[in-house]
């Protein structure tokens, strides 16, 4: 869906701003160029305890070490 990339990077950051307001998230959303965004949590179990919630939707993606990835696109509408 190459036609719909920039409107899934236009909501990579809509949504990493929304992140980053959240109190304890790591996030910088200036750095978010892409439909990918990677932010972190105070703990890794936290971060483990939230990719878990949201496994069965395929919304999130544990990296390890409190880290979490999110990306937007068509599939996730």
């Amino acid at each position: 869906m190459v036609g719909r990339l920039a409107e899934d990077h236009r909501n990579a950051r809509i949504l990493a701003d929304g992140i980053a307001a959240l109190p304890g998230i790591v996030l910088d959303p200036a750095r978010v160029d892409t439909n990918i965004v990677v932010f972190r949590l105070p703990s890794a179990s936290r971060a483990e305890a939230f990719a878990t919630a949201l496994e069965d939707k395929g919304l999130v993606s544990d990296f390890g070490a409190g880290r979490l990835r999110v990306v937007t696109h068509y599939g996730h509408q």
